[in-house]
Parts: C-alpha cells; sequence; structure tokens
C-alpha cells in the first residue's frame, strides 16, 4: 500500500535542493557523460576539487561542495610539535580555497575527526588549522565543512560538536552531516541523535551500500529534512552510494532521481 507523506514534510521536499556526491566511488571510472547528464537529474552535486578544473562538470548545478578540500591522511599526521607541517597545510588550504572561490564554489569539507572524543593535543591542533584559516574564509565567503557521522558512539562526542565549533568562534565553520541510513535502528528519531547539531547544519548526506544492494527510500529522508526544516535547513541533499566499482552505477543515479520524485509527489514508497 502506498501511503502519504505529510503536507509539512512535502513543503521541505519541494524547498530543498538535492545533489549527488561522487566522493564513495572510483571517481577515475566515472563516464565523461555523467556529468553533461547530471544537471537534468539533480540541483547539487559535492566533487572532488580536482574533477572542478573542467568548468563544464558544474554548469547548471547550484551549489556545489568540495567533497576534500586537503586528504584525510595528510590530516591525520599533522601535530603541534611540527609548527612547519601545521603552516604549509594552512597554506595550501588557502589557496585551495581560493581557487575554488574563484571557480564560484563557495563551501568545502576539511576531514577533522570529531567522531571520537577530542585529546587536548588534537583540539588544539584543529583550532590552529581553523584559526590560520579564518582569513580566506571571510574574503571569500566560503563555508568550511566538518564531517560527523550519524549514528555516533556516544551522547558525549555528539555533545562535544557544538561546543568546539562555538570556541572556534569562526561563523564560515559549520558542520556536513553524514547519515548512514541503514545502520540506524527502527523507530529512531532524528532530533534525540543528533538535535544539538541541527542549527549548525549546512550539508546533509545520506550513505548506503549501493553494491550491496542497498538502496535509499523516503522514509530514510522524511525525517531528517522535517527536523532540519524546522531550523532553516533547505539543503543541499546528498545521496551518497558507496562502491568500489561502478557495475551498478547508472542504476543508482536513476534510483537516486526517482527518490526524488517520489518525494516531490508526496509519496513514502
Amino acid at each position: 500500500m502506498i501511503s502519504m507523506i505529510r503536507p509539512q514534510c512535502r513543503e521541505y521536499v519541494l524547498k530543498s535542493s538535492f545533489g549527488f556526491s561522487v566522493e564513495k566511488l572510483p571517481q577515475e571510472q566515472i563516464p565523461a557523460d555523467f556529468f553533461q547528464e547530471l544537471p537534468g537529474r539533480f540541483t547539487a552535486a559535492e566533487l572532488p576539487p580536482y574533477l572542478m578544473e573542467n568548468p563544464i562538470q558544474t554548469d547548471g548545478l547550484a551549489p556545489v561542495h568540495a567533497c576534500e578540500l586537503i586528504e584525510t591522511g595528510f590530516l591525520e599526521n599533522l601535530s603541534l610539535q611540527f609548527p612547519g607541517l601545521v603552516r604549509d597545510c594552512i597554506t595550501g588550504l588557502e589557496r585551495n580555497i581560493e581557487s575554488l572561490s574563484r571557480k564560484g564554489i563557495s563551501a568545502g569539507v576539511l576531514n577533522l575527526d570529531l567522531n571520537v572524543l577530542l585529546s587536548p593535543e588534537k583540539e588544539k591542533l584543529y583550532f590552529s588549522l581553523l584559526k590560520g584559516l579564518a582569513n580566506i574564509l571571510e574574503q571569500c565567503s566560503f563555508t568550511l565543512l566538518i564531517p560527523f557521522s550519524i549514528p555516533s558512539a556516544s551522547k558525549e562526542i555528539v555533545q562535544q560538536v557544538p561546543l568546539f565549533l562555538r570556541r572556534t568562534m569562526l561563523p564560515w565553520v559549520k558542520l556536513r552531516l553524514d547519515i548512514h541510513a541503514h545502520e540506524l535502528a527502527p523507530g529512531y528519531s532524528p532530533d534525540e541523535l543528533a538535535g544539538g547539531l541541527f542549527s549548525e547544519v549546512r550539508s546533509l548526506r545520506f550513505l548506503y551500500l549501493a553494491e550491496a544492494g542497498n538502496v535509499l527510500i523516503p522514509e530514510h529522508v522524511m525525517p531528517w529534512l522535517e527536523s532540519l526544516g524546522t531550523y532553516g535547513f533547505r539543503g543541499p541533499c546528498f545521496f551518497v552510494p558507496m562502491a568500489s566499482n561502478l557495475n551498478g552505477f547508472p542504476a543508482w543515479v536513476d534510483e537516486n532521481g526517482k527518490l526524488i520524485e517520489k518525494m516531490e509527489n508526496n509519496l513514502e514508497k
């Protein structure tokens, strides 16, 4: 039986922007015509910076977010004991942000690990990085997105995130909320899982194991759009298939396009 989405939920859908993310796919294998077809299926996209060198890749899409401003492995090896490396990291990020801003990209992701309880040393390192980027973020009106995954390991970890953001005192630093939809227990409440984060969210993603046959349905997406919608959030909302190959790629793109149509047409299934 097909049931209907509540009118208020549908209103959030109609006012939200939806996009596709290639971050968790083998990007070098993605066919070129995919980018030409993307604007016909989605309004937004999340792409790695190197794919934005060609403006054709982003034509007709807004917003476009950069999914990784610097390699995660590089950040993991940073330490305040090596201030020269920290300065080099900040300099490299400044160049990337300025380059993206010139292309019309207004947001990008810095993969600081907030999904663990931060040690004092790690917190100091993160503050140093963010303070070092304050001027370029303001000059370029660029939003720096820090990812946070749901479900999280503990409530304490969730509670540390808004405190961390407030202590930075940087209005350009916000959250990307990564929802692992198939890992959530039935009957969950978005407000219980992440309610304290909603005012800081500027990007919402739904990740799923596409090559295992998982798909997203409106019931995965709608509760989050409704909860975040009360805070004025209108996207972007990205669908993120995870796979080691592209054997099912056309179907994944098609399924997510149909998911948007279902939500816009007021259908839950």
